[in-house]
């Protein structure tokens, strides 16, 4: 019985746009009854609202405080692959919107460090470069862009890389 009450009560939560509380909500329930929550297919419940916010925009809705915080919150849920670096720099995207660069570059470094590589690792260490700009560190942009050259890039990804350089260089 209280498994469906958490499940039906994290239904009304998204229902309503208070997605923290449902995912919470969820949370409780796959920790408290595993076995019920895993035959109500709790967990991917929580999986698709958390799709839903950071690949489909609904985060957008709310404030880029209350994205970031949800986001981080539940950084767990993020998936592995294409779909996750897609949430991930968009999260980047919100939180230099909301000028908190160094918490952007932490997450972009991540992802050219460890997630990416060839031209997806090029043109996020490109972002990077320009969060680095952003916040007066153009040495560590011509770093990041150094280390990061790929033989063989996509024309529009090499010129704004070199674009980026030369902002950084001035």
């Amino acid at each position: 019985f209280e498994s469906l009450l958490l499940r039906d009560l994290a239904e009304l939560y998204f229902q309503t746009g208070e997605y923290e509380s449902g995912l919470e909500t969820l949370r409780q329930g796959v920790s408290y009854y595993p076995d019920a929550a895993r035959d109500m297919r709790m967990p991917l419940r929580m999986g698709a609202v958390f799709r839903s916010l950071f690949l489909n925009g609904r985060a957008d809705e709310l404030t880029p405080i209350s994205a970031i915080s949800l986001f981080y919150k539940f950084r767990q849920l993020t998936p592995l692959g294409s779909d996750g670096d897609l949430m991930i720099r968009r999260l980047a995207d919100r939180l230099v919107s909301v000028d908190l660069l160094d918490r952007a570059a932490e997450l972009l470094q991540y992802q050219v460090e460890a997630r990416t590589e060839g031209a997806a690792r090029a043109q996020i260490a490109s972002n990077l470069a320009k969060i680095y700009i952003l916040s007066r560190q153009p040495e560590l942009a011509i770093q990041t862009l150094r280390a990061t050259r790929e033989p063989r890039l996509p024309e529009d990804i090499l010129g704004d890389r070199r674009h980026v350089e030369a902002r950084a260089l001035i």
